[in-house]
């Protein structure tokens, strides 16, 4: 039985590109011997001082190809959970001559990436990395010396503290976004991105963005859109055979070369145009405050340095924030009872007089605890991005070799019922009920922006948007499912879409405003005028 507020399993988004398709067969069978040789040099060149200990369990390998053909291209963080049952929290898998770790608690993930360094670098990307220069992107970037610039730069416009500065550009995003629910409630989803991309942008940039017709805007999405392409499993066959890398464009199975060389002029142009065009407006004085002129006019940074910390924020915070906000309406969608409890907290707390602010935060926790519950619940990035270890490890008697590819399985750690009780069923009250009953109930903050070194740097901007949009949204409508022409409730999709970024399918709703008053709180917005 289906119980209400469960997610349904998942369907892929988007098949995997033909280009794999067309290498032959015997330039694929070269590589292969070439791999299992070097394989074999290895293990008998590589002295370990963990050579003794087993390697982590998991399911039984094929001759060569390991585990290939039971990793499902989606939905992989549902079989990986599925098999902690039998295999414990840390399983191991090999695809061909590459070792994968999966970590499917949070405690492993602690223990791990937390608390050990050498498991903060990232796997190698021949495809999306190497060939789409996405290895420069703070996401995908390994660890080391420029890592640590990129971050040294964003810290002062990042930290806690230092988001408060946006919250200006939050509320008067938020402001917009409200006035679009009461024009065009049907496309709150389409909105919902805009509103997440026209705060980056001004964020970033320094831009006022007021359509996904911006070519800047437009040419960062289409980058986006090659990564996630780029980078499903086994979508380039370069990815699981690296030496295909040195040949040619122009010989057979050589196409994804020339993919790739088109592809990379995308990521490179939605880098380099926007930058530019805001270190002239430096130059001439007429630049609006932002991260990239506040850099520049630091002169702290080289601009290769700044163009690409800054691309990275689009590319690491756009999605994360527009799905995070989809699930939340789904979930307020099928659950009237949590929207009508928000609302008698916001008319207790700020009125009907006014829209929520950021100084409300610490006096609306139920808001905050349904924000938690949404990112919980179902987390935009199921396996996190993959971590890779530096250095050979031993963890509970197990041997980790170097270059190991760690996935942290988001999914698994919201869903484990020894932490949360009832973990399918969205329930905002949990962390207070496990409170009051004196149990010490993991708060998802903790791990859902990602644990150690390579949590993400804009957790703290990203909960601002979050919590500022949620309560404002709740303040002044009401949401839940839609009615068809005849009056017949219509039960929303639940189904959840997952690639890179984990998507609520497209799903209806009906979305009022609560009353005259509200609709005079969005329409008497100062932004209005």
């Amino acid at each position: 039985m289906l119980q209400e507020g469960a997610l349904l399993p998942l369907r892929p988004p988007h098949s995997a590109p033909d280009d794999m398709y067309s290498q032959l067969a015997y330039l694929v069978l070269l590589v292969v011997v070439l791999c299992v040789i070097q394989s074999y040099r290895n293990r008998r060149s590589c002295a370990s001082k963990f050579h003794d200990l087993p390697l982590p369990p998991g399911p039984d390998p094929l001759p060569l190809i390991g585990n290939l053909h039971q990793i499902p291209l989606h939905g992989a963080e549902l079989t990986y959970a599925n098999w902690s049952k039998t295999y414990g929290d840390v399983i191991h898998l090999r695809m061909l001559d590459r070792h994968i770790l999966v970590l499917n608690s949070y405690q492993a993930a602690k223990d791990l990436i937390e608390k050990r360094a050498i498991y903060s670098s990232r796997p190698r990307l021949v495809m999306a990395g190497e060939l789409m220069a996405w290895s420069k992107n703070l996401v995908f970037i390994e660890y080391g010396e420029r890592w640590r610039t990129y971050r040294r730069a964003l810290h002062p416009y990042m930290q806690k503290h230092a988001v408060q500065k946006y919250q200006p550009i939050q509320t008067k995003s938020v402001s917009i976004f409200l006035q679009s629910l009461l024009d065009a409630p049907k496309r709150f989803s389409a909105n919902i991105k805009l509103k997440g991309n026209r705060e980056i942008m001004a964020t970033v940039y320094g831009f006022d963005v007021a359509s996904v017709a911006n070519k800047y805007l437009a040419r960062m999405e289409e980058s986006l859109h090659c990564v996630e392409s780029a980078v499903v499993p086994g979508a380039f066959l370069v990815d699981v055979f690296p030496k295909l890398i040195h040949i040619p464009s122009w010989f057979p199975g050589g196409g994804f070369k020339r993919t790739a060389a088109k592809w990379r002029r995308i990521n490179e142009d939605s880098i380099t145009l926007p930058f530019e065009v805001v270190k002239e407006q430096v130059r001439a004085g007429i630049s609006a405050p932002s991260i990239i002129s506040g850099m520049l006019e630091s002169g702290e940074f080289e601009d290769d340095i700044i163009k690409w910390v800054c691309g990275s924020i689009y590319a690491a915070g756009s999605d994360t924030t527009t799905e995070t906000l989809r699930v939340f309406f789904l979930a307020m969608t099928l659950h009237p009872e949590i929207v009508q409890r928000a609302q008698q907290e916001l008319d207790r707390v700020i009125g009907t007089e006014r829209l929520p602010t950021m100084e409300d935060r610490p006096s609306l926790p139920y808001i905050e605890c349904i924000m938690k519950e949404v990112m919980r619940w179902a987390p935009v990035g199921p396996l996190a991005i993959p971590h890779s270890t530096t250095e050979e490890d031993e963890y509970k008697g197990y041997r980790i070799p170097a270059g190991t590819t760690v996935l942290m399985n988001m999914w698994a750690i919201g869903q484990d019922e020894r932490i949360y009780e009832d973990s399918s069923r969205f329930w905002p009250e949990r962390l207070d009920v496990a409170k009051a009953a004196g149990k010490d109930t993991l708060d998802p903050s903790t791990w859902v922006w990602g644990l150690g070194r390579r949590a993400c740097p804009g957790r703290h901007w990203a909960e601002s948007a979050l919590f500022l949009t949620m309560a404002s949204v709740l303040a002044t409508f009401d949401i839940s499912k839609a009615r068809d022409d005849f009056g017949n409730v219509i039960e929303p999709d639940r189904t959840m879409l997952r690639g890179l970024v984990s998507r609520a399918a497209p799903f209806k709703c009906s979305i009022k405003p609560r009353s005259q008053a509200a609709i005079s709180l969005i329409t008497n917005s100062a932004f209005f005028e």
